[in-house]
């Protein structure tokens, strides 16, 4: 008895498994991720550093070179690049094997960071060194535009960076979100140097005073433990704090003259409430716009996870000021649907033509329809082998 005897004798057994292999499928088709391209690229997790002012070569040499050595040799790791600029940032990519967590990965490049800061220059540390899971699928980019002209890009980079990106991060399979350009409030200190000259100032002494002066330090108390006499009431003194105004920067003293008189950052220096980074300049029809770029978080499904980010927006545009909107000038499951709306006719195409020529050939509608309902099962149990 050969294997197609087997099942012709056991009608109902066939029967049967027919059934269980169309529900098996049926049930893998909502799991399987639909993407754009498939995920062939290793996991890459990525490193990033910021030593203000420093040269392309000071960075690679004092942030680049002790991460590197530290990272090197993680487990599953495949290779390494990295990047240091001239505007003082270094960015370092680890890619690992295919299959593996990303999640662990994160964790052990983190491990080995942690390990390598004390090598880091002091104002590396105080910036912060960044460690994430990098998605290269890019899902779809939303820009925040003010057609009225209201708002400038640093407005709405910032306005985006507060009050949309940790809502994208949180919406199911959205594996990051960022502000392109990331020109979030800073304060400007723009130095004259014939201003410095003038009053035999350097660069570094201004960076000293600001640094001195612009920092929390605990005031204390009054009437507190330990001492001689008890008292009935104890005051903390509250310090200003951070200087947050234009103003409170320009009051910064920088030193007492000759004649008396005080020497005050805005002698020297212009100081403005501008943007932290002016690299980025995009614009959508020749109007300003702030990007934001969403990626897709490995394995998951691209539509479902565009329609959430979708809802989310509609939900957060509801909040936007006055002459804040938001469009989609690109999105890829846009060619997503398509594909899916192709491959869809030309199943039902290939199908229809299929049933002709069965029809013509066996000139039976009963045999026709036997010999078609193994095409539903064949394709739609197919997807049960592509989740195993």
């Amino acid at each position: 008895m050969n294997f197609s005897n087997f099942f012709i004798s056991r009608p109902i057994f066939a029967t049967v498994l027919a059934i269980i292999l169309t529900l098996v499928g049926a049930m893998a088709m909502r799991i399987l991720p639909i993407e754009q391209y498939p995920s062939v690229v290793p996991p890459t997790v990525s490193v990033q550093a910021q030593f203000p002012g420093a040269d392309a070569e000071t960075v690679a040499q004092t942030v680049a070179a002790p991460l590197a050595e530290a990272i090197n040799g993680v487990e599953d790791m495949l290779y390494m690049t990295s990047n240091s600029a001239d505007n003082g940032t270094m960015s370092l990519s680890v890619a690992f094997n295919i299959g593996t967590d990303g999640d662990i990965n994160t964790i052990n490049v983190n491990n080995r960071v942690q390990g390598a800061l004390s090598q880091l220059p002091e104002a590396v540390q105080s910036q912060g060194v960044t460690v994430e899971l990098r998605s290269d699928s890019i899902l779809m980019l939303v820009a925040l535009t003010s057609p009225s002209g209201d708002y400038n890009n640093v407005y709405m980079q910032n306005y985006a960076t507060l009050n949309i990106l940790d809502e994208l991060r949180q919406v199911p399979g959205v594996g990051n979100a960022e502000v392109l350009g990331g020109g979030e409030f800073a304060m400007r200190i723009w130095m004259d140097p014939d201003k410095l000259a003038q009053y035999d100032l350097t660069p570094s002494e201004v960076a000293s005073a600001i640094r001195a002066q612009n920092t929390e330090i605990p005031a204390g108390n009054l009437a507190a433990t330990p001492q001689s006499e008890p008292r009935a009431y104890t005051y903390t003194i509250t310090a200003g704090g951070r200087l947050s105004s234009p103003d409170d920067f320009r009051n910064i003293f920088l030193r007492t003259n000759a004649d008396g008189s005080s020497l005050r950052l805005e002698d020297v220096a212009r100081i403005e409430l501008g943007a932290s980074f002016y690299g980025v300049d995009a614009r959508l029809n020749g109007a300003t716009m702030t990007p934001i770029i969403i990626n897709q978080q490995p394995g998951a499904n691209a539509l479902e996870t565009a329609n959430s980010v979708r809802a989310t927006m509609e939900d957060l545009a509801e909040r936007f000021p006055p002459g804040l909107e938001y469009v989609t000038p690109y999105d890829t499951t846009l060619f997503i649907d398509a594909s899916v709306e192709t491959v869809l006719k030309t199943f039902i195409e290939a199908f229809l033509i299929v049933i002709v020529i069965l029809f013509i050939f066996l000139q039976n509608w009963r045999f026709t329809v036997i010999a078609m309902s193994v095409v539903p099962v064949s394709v739609i149990g197919t997807f049960a082998g592509f989740y195993l």
